[in-house]
């Protein structure tokens, strides 16, 4: 019996941020709460601060990607209309922790982008397929030229793939134009399935081969690499 190990994609650095974020929070309740004379329940205390993380926010892109900056305190003002004056005193400095704590995590997940872009460069490779042992070439046009892939020749010309410039407007044309000579010739004619990136990185990728063999399209849900080989990827003719 094959006993076979999913990889699930983790981002392992957005969680210990997240962690380490929260425990910031954490910290920041404690000593509030010490220094403070007249002491509410704590459970108060800390559902204070969550309602306080409600706010208005203006959303931008930065490092590619949407990130959220709190402008407005709608759950320090929720608070300050629901309480009275006196309660509303106690119960504050936890809604402004909550508040400002938006930006403990917007700090913590632009930290954990730029060293995720250090630690997982996106434009190498082996980044997406760090794990091939159990990658298998399926055919998914009916022009595709038969090929057998082995995973531990692709796993050792992985290292020595380049990456070249994306055509695929230029292919899409190529291939979709009636009276083309590549019409209806799938240029990327295989998906190569079980791959995995680099444990952690938590990037989810599809692998396509191109139709000669020695060329590789990896899609991820924002953007796409084209690489190519000099040697071919797979047996090309199905020999085994």
């Amino acid at each position: 019996m094959n006993v076979i190990i999913q990889h699930m994609p983790v981002n392992i650095l957005s969680i210990w941020f997240n962690i380490m974020g929260w425990g910031m929070i954490i910290l920041w309740i404690i000593i509030r709460y010490r220094k403070q004379k007249e002491k509410p329940a704590i459970w108060k205390a800390v559902l204070a601060a969550l309602a306080g993380i409600i706010s208005f926010s203006w959303n931008m892109m930065l490092m590619d990607m949407v990130v959220r900056i709190a402008v407005l305190p709608l759950g320090v003002w929720i608070l300050h209309f629901f309480l009275r004056k006196h309660r509303y005193e106690i119960y504050c400095q936890y809604a402004w922790i909550g508040f400002w704590s938006n930006y403990i995590f917007l700090a913590a997940m632009l930290l954990s982008t730029m060293i995720h872009s250090v630690m997982y460069p996106i434009n190498n490779a082996d980044t997406y397929l760090a794990n091939v042992e159990q990658a298998v070439l399926i055919p998914t046009h009916p022009t595709a030229p038969q090929a057998v892939l082995h995973p531990k020749q692709l796993r050792s010309l992985i290292p020595k793939l380049e990456q070249a410039e994306d055509q695929t407007y230029t292919w899409y044309s190529q291939t979709s134009t009636k009276g083309k000579p590549d019409y209806q010739m799938e240029r990327f004619p295989y998906v190569v399935i079980n791959t995995h990136a680099r444990w952690g990185s938590g990037l989810q990728s599809m692998v396509y081969l191109e139709r000669d063999g020695k060329g590789l399209l990896i899609t991820t849900e924002k953007r796409q690499f084209y690489y190519r080989s000099e040697e071919p990827l797979v047996e090309m003719g199905g020999g085994e």
